[in-house]
């Protein structure tokens, strides 16, 4: 009995610091908002090998707002402000072409595939949220200029079962874009990003 009790000061303290660690942490992060999708969008995995295919995440859009996202502690004053700014940037016409011509459905040859392969630290500091004429939120492209990955909602990652189809971003054309913007593309990773 008095062999298992001394390890219940070091079991407190654990239990302590995780607590306060999962509540700074809880802090720091906004909760994440809801893609609203009434219903499933249906994705090809008929591409060739080699076959790229342009997509819209959110055609219907009538406006596209980037938002930022990072640790606040380590974030620059211009980092801070676009992280405070709750109404994002408002994308002009000629912003939204170039980040329309971005995006795209890849299928993977075989000696490409380490290329394209999904990175463990996929934490994405820029969103571009598309919105209806009713001002509802009905698409969303997160990009991770850190690790170089995307994700397309309301569409999946990858839809056929060998994992070839990959999204492909041209984040060259898109962080000249975001340099003209003035926002930065390393966030919580300068000098260590990508692209």
């Amino acid at each position: 009995m008095r062999q298992g009790m001394r390890y219940w000061p070091f079991l407190l303290l654990t239990t302590l610091i995780l607590a306060i660690g999962a509540l700074v942490y809880g802090m720091a992060s906004p909760p994440a908002k809801p893609v609203p999708v009434e219903e499933p969008v249906a994705e090809s995995s008929a591409l060739r090998f080699g076959e790229r295919v342009r997509v819209s995440p959110a055609p219907d859009a009538v406006e596209v707002r980037l938002f930022v996202e990072g640790v606040p502690h380590r974030a620059t004053p211009r980092v801070n402000q676009l992280m405070n700014d709750p109404d994002g940037i408002l994308l002009t016409a000629e912003q939204r072409a170039i980040l329309d011509q971005s995006v795209h459905r890849y299928r993977a040859k075989p000696s490409e595939m380490g290329k394209y392969s999904m990175p463990a630290c996929y934490i994405p500091h820029h969103f571009f949220r598309y919105y209806d004429k009713r001002g509802q939120q009905i698409g969303e492209l997160e990009v991770c200029y850190c690790c170089g990955d995307i994700r397309v909602k309301p569409y999946s990652y990858g839809p056929n079962s060998d994992g070839s189809e990959v999204w492909d971003f041209d984040y060259d054309a898109v962080k000249k874009m975001l340099k003209a913007m003035d926002v930065p593309t390393d966030i919580d990773c300068p000098g260590h990003a990508r692209f």
